[in-house]
């Protein structure tokens, strides 16, 4: 990289827990990289804290105030076809996320983002999604990857209608009880997020990994 790309930045975020990372405290990059350790949210899907949750007061009251809107279904999303049919929320309500949080589009701002992730769900088993309604309408969406013995928090959204009933945090719930059911043992709401900091279960250590290229960018910075 550094022959191709001599003046530019790699940075990794977030390695895997058992990264070697070696390699960045000694010998020729150590000088020109900087790492950082970032706490890792872990949902245990067989914790029955969740199933409590579940059943709390305030959340069946949530449930109660969407089945106003129609009956409440939570679902996998297993087909491209399935994924098709809801193109259009699911594009919408992403990218409002993403433009209030983040100031980016992602699903506008690149046509090849939801052919990839449709190409995804038909040719490989490494796309997990999932879908909270309430009657015809979209709440809540994931569009997740497995990652082993674990599925990975990536693509989220839901509809700001519905914002005040929490359906991103039900979704959660209902989702890791379906991971429990599926032999999943754990979801990794990946790094950072103090939404994630009432749903996590337990945490290990990750780190964001950056690297100049360029001997004489890395003693600049």
């Amino acid at each position: 990289l550094a022959e191709c790309f001599g003046r530019s930045v790699l940075r990794l975020a977030y390695v895997p827990a058992q990264t070697p990372l070696d390699w960045t405290r000694t010998g020729r990059w150590a000088m020109r990289t900087t790492l950082r350790a970032v706490p890792r949210l872990l949902v245990d899907t067989n914790d029955p804290e969740i199933r409590k949750d579940l059943k709390k007061r305030a959340t069946r009251w949530r449930l109660n105030r969407l089945e106003q809107i129609g009956p409440v279904r939570f679902s996998r999303v297993e087909t491209p076809e399935e994924l098709d049919a809801m193109t259009r929320e699911l594009t919408a309500i992403c990218d409002f996320r993403q433009a209030a949080a983040n100031g980016v589009m992602p699903f506008r701002g690149d046509g090849s983002k939801l052919p990839f992730h449709r190409d995804l769900l038909r040719e490989t088993d490494v796309l997990h999604v999932t879908a909270l309604r309430a009657g015809e309408r979209l709440l809540s969406i994931q569009l997740n990857m497995r990652n082993g013995a674990e599925v990975l928090l990536c693509v989220l959204g839901h509809h700001p209608s519905a914002a005040r009933h929490s359906p991103g945090h039900i979704h959660m719930l209902m989702l890791a009880e379906l991971l429990a059911a599926e032999g999943v043992p754990r979801f990794d709401l990946s790094p950072e997020g103090s939404y994630k900091e009432r749903l996590g279960t337990t945490h290990d250590s990750t780190h964001v990994v950056v690297t100049h290229l360029h001997a004489g960018d890395a003693s600049r910075h």
